[in-house]
């Protein structure tokens, strides 16, 4: 049995899912649906449901949210539509955001 190089499987799960930021951030997608952690803003491409995101302006109960040119304030538990994406806030909080992103 032959093992499968770990260095076409690093490249390739940077593919799906990419983060960039100040802080530490993170994320995964599965199907129609990315989640994304960040510790201050961020960016990311979310190839999974075709889209750019960046989250900044962290506070406590809510996040600012930018999909596809379009931002909007998105409170913590209470799901909103930006740039053509269901986005909920699972966690916000000055310091880090949790977010997930549904087409």
């Amino acid at each position: 049995m032959r093992a499968f190089p770990s260095v076409l499987v690093i490249p390739f799960a940077a593919l799906v899912l990419a983060g960039c930021g100040p802080g530490g951030s993170a994320g995964g997608c599965a199907g129609n649906v990315c989640k994304i952690e960040a510790d201050g803003p961020a960016s990311f491409d979310l190839d999974a449901v075709n889209a750019e995101a960046e989250v900044s302006q962290l506070a406590a109960g809510s996040v600012r949210v930018t999909v596809g040119g379009k931002s909007a304030t998105v409170r913590q538990g209470q799901p909103q539509r930006v740039g053509g994406l269901l986005v909920t806030a699972s966690k916000a909080s000055k310091d880090h955001a949790t977010v997930r992103f549904e087409r």
